[in-house]
């Protein structure tokens, strides 16, 4: 069911050899471990166990690990994922290796179509042979497990047989920074994964005959760059939040002085720096996301290898694993799945705190925003003062206007004395008192209507804007100053 697939990433993938040595290696175990890189042109040797790459041979003297008088190992290739592209993804080595691989170490069909998700999979299958269909004593048990795509943590995808019958493990191990020893996003320095496999097959030599050890060991990798993650970025990133923040006094920040008004409003008036806590807290929130389903779905991969472990039991006894080997690998499983519980409850308690942070942030924001629209109602009112005193002395002066307008006929003869040189005759008309008469009264009917106006605008407003009295004394409307 995955051969149309296989075919198509097979032709659109990227195939990459490197004549350079670093970017493809192998670890082998047979009674002591072996590491070493490749170049492409050296596949084939290593796969046939050719040349420099003849397998060891096997004495009374050494010690045997098999406990079945019959010499079995572990044999690793790993290739290193290529940065360039994210899909499809990118080998460095060609493809007719890769196609090596996969038939001479009897890799399953889904193996590239898994490995170039980017989701995690996981993937078991039992293989009979013909002449042993029994179900007694299978031949071989395949597997392909393909870790979730984060760059903090990797980007592994995994595929092995192991043969009951020669107790041997092949594998083929695909991602990044396998011996970059740098992540391949960030550039930041990283213990390569390929040193800490070949670290945890050292240290786990009794459980190298186990079918599932190369699995085991691989969850254990796994949960190892999810607690690093956790501890050197996460966790020092939600601390210097929280500190940035200065309203939070528990854990490590007890003692911690809480920040004083100013300098939080000197931090909210900086619109650079705001963005940048409120980029922190959210980008942070994502990545404690991200981790919590990632070690979720390491508890999955546990409860995997448990159940592939339960089925394959049946089968130990003939394929000669001892039960000590048996018993260890299951106390391991079961103290992953437990971490993987613990470091996912731990990391959703950091949710709840940047949460918590990023309220505290947007009531800070809030309550900045709020002094602004205060700020800016008190410049309006002010301006709106202003205008009332201009309406109000040009009211005063409108009716004047209107007078003198409504008596441009002349009421003051300026000419009248200079024509006749006689100082008795009065230049104001004997009718001037009209003007006083009518201008007086026309003022004060206007302002005495502008009072009734303002009156009723301001019962209008109080009935069509309630939301905006406050009860207080009298019970004035809020906002509209009685003149």
């Amino acid at each position: 069911m995955f051969k149309v697939k296989r075919i198509e990433l097979l032709d659109t993938s990227g195939w990459k050899p490197s004549p350079e040595r670093g970017l493809l290696g192998y670890i082998e175990a047979w009674w002591v471990t072996d590491e070493d890189l490749l170049t492409d042109d050296k596949v084939d040797d290593w796969i046939h166990q050719r040349h420099e790459f003849a397998a060891p041979r096997y004495s009374s003297s050494s010690p045997d690990i098999s406990l079945s008088g019959r010499l079995s190992c572990i044999r690793l290739l790993m290739c290193e994922r290529l940065s360039e592209s994210f899909y499809p993804p990118e080998f460095a080595m060609s493809r007719r290796s890769f196609i090596q691989v996969e038939k001479l170490f009897g890799l399953p069909q889904a193996t590239l179509p898994l490995i170039c998700r980017n989701t995690g999979m996981e993937y078991y299958r039992l293989e009979f042979d013909a002449q042993e269909g029994n179900g007694k004593s299978p031949p071989s048990i395949s597997a392909v497990i393909k870790y979730p795509q984060v760059y903090q943590l990797g980007n592994l995808g995994f595929s092995m047989t192991h043969s009951f019958a020669s107790g041997n493990t092949l594998a083929f191990l695909h991602g990044w920074s396998i011996f970059s020893g740098r992540n391949q996003v960030t550039g930041e320095k990283m213990v390569s994964h390929g040193e800490r496999i070949h670290k945890l097959l050292e240290s786990s030599v009794s459980l190298w005959r186990h079918p599932l050890v190369l699995p085991t060991l691989l969850l254990q990798e796994h949960l190892f760059r999810c607690e690093e993650f956790i501890w050197r970025f996460l966790s020092p990133r939600i601390q210097k939040i929280e500190n940035d923040l200065g309203v939070t006094r528990s854990g490590r920040l007890v003692q911690t002085p809480l920040a004083v008004p100013e300098e939080i409003k000197e931090l909210l008036a900086n619109d650079e720096r705001r963005i940048q806590i409120a980029s922190a807290v959210n980008t942070t929130l994502v990545d404690t996301i991200t981790v919590i389903s990632i070690l979720k779905w390491d508890k999955r991969l546990s409860e995997f290898i448990k159940r592939a472990d339960k089925e394959l039991q049946k089968y130990y006894k003939d394929a000669k694993i001892n039960t000590n080997a048996e018993m260890e690998l299951d106390s391991a499983v079961d103290h992953f799945s437990c971490e993987a519980i613990s470091s996912a409850e731990y990391v959703s308690g950091m949710r709840s705190r940047l949460e918590i942070q990023l309220t505290v942030l947007y009531n800070f924001v809030a309550q900045a925003g709020n002094e602004l629209n205060a700020r800016i109602a008190a410049t309006t009112s002010l301006d709106s003062a202003a205008m009332k005193t201009l309406a109000f002395v040009t009211t005063i002066f409108l009716p004047l206007s209107f007078v003198a307008s409504l008596f441009s006929i002349p009421v003051f003869d300026w000419q009248a004395s200079s024509e006749d040189g006689s100082s008795d005759h009065s230049v104001a008309s004997s009718r001037f008192w009209i003007y006083w008469v009518v201008s007086v009264p026309l003022t004060a009917a206007t302002l005495l209507g502008w009072r009734l106006w303002w009156k009723r605008q301001k019962d209008h407003y109080a009935m069509e804007y309630p939301q905006v009295l406050r009860v207080a004394g009298k019970g004035k409307c809020a906002g509209v100053k009685e003149v």
